[in-house]
Formats: structure tokens, sequence, C-alpha cells
């Protein structure tokens, strides 16, 4: 029996988990949708969002010569797939972090053991 779990409203992005497969339905980069074994799979990955102080740093420099004040530079939050022949990387604004969580712990006990991510 298929899950569904929707993570973000609008625009869309839902996650349906079914027995050999999973789908992605995302309307925000549609590049991400479509069907997924979970034998093709070596990785699923929670990325929060966070401040690149690097990037921070250089524009606060940049600010003091040119007068303008610019705030914290941050990273988005993005949930990474790691698939054999690819890497799905989906943006999680306006998204439910715990539906997030959720749903990376059921693909990660779904996908086949030997599907580490080093093979």
């Amino acid at each position: 029996m298929a899950e569904t779990i929707e993570l973000r409203i609008k625009p869309e992005l839902k996650i349906v988990l079914n027995a050999k497969s999973f789908e992605i339905v995302d309307i925000y980069d549609s590049q991400n949708s479509g069907f997924y074994y979970y034998s093709e799979l070596k990785n699923v990955r929670i990325f929060k969002k966070r401040t690149n102080w690097l990037i921070t740093g250089l524009i606060l420099i940049v600010g003091l010569f040119t007068g303008f004040a610019v705030g914290r530079f941050k990273n988005q939050a993005n949930l990474i797939f790691e698939m054999k022949n690819r890497r799905l990387k989906i943006r999680l604004f306006d998204t439910d972090f715990e539906k997030v969580k959720r749903v990376t712990e059921l693909i990660s006990i779904k996908k086949p053991t030997h599907n580490n991510g080093y093979n």
C-alpha cells in the first residue's frame, strides 16, 4: 500500500512511498519529479538552512567599502537524493521538517542495505 507524505502545499511537494519505488512530485523544480527505485538509491540526506560564514564575511568586507549594510547570507535547506546515476536536490522552503525527517527515515528503511553510498 502506498503512503503519501505531503511536504509542501504551494508549490506542491510530495513523496509517495511504494513497495519497491518512490515517487517525487516537485512542482517548484519539475526535473526532480518522477519514479525512483529504492535499489537505485545510495543515500538520502537533509541539509538544514545555515549561515554561510565565508560568503557573509566577503559581503561584509565589500559592504565596508561600498557603504551598504548587508545581513548574513544563508544557504537554503535541501533534501538530497543520491542515486546511482544522478543527484536530486529538493529545496525545502515552507516545509514541515518533522515530515521531512520522517520521509527520510522511511526511505532509508526501505533502501537495500547494500546501497551504502560507496558502491
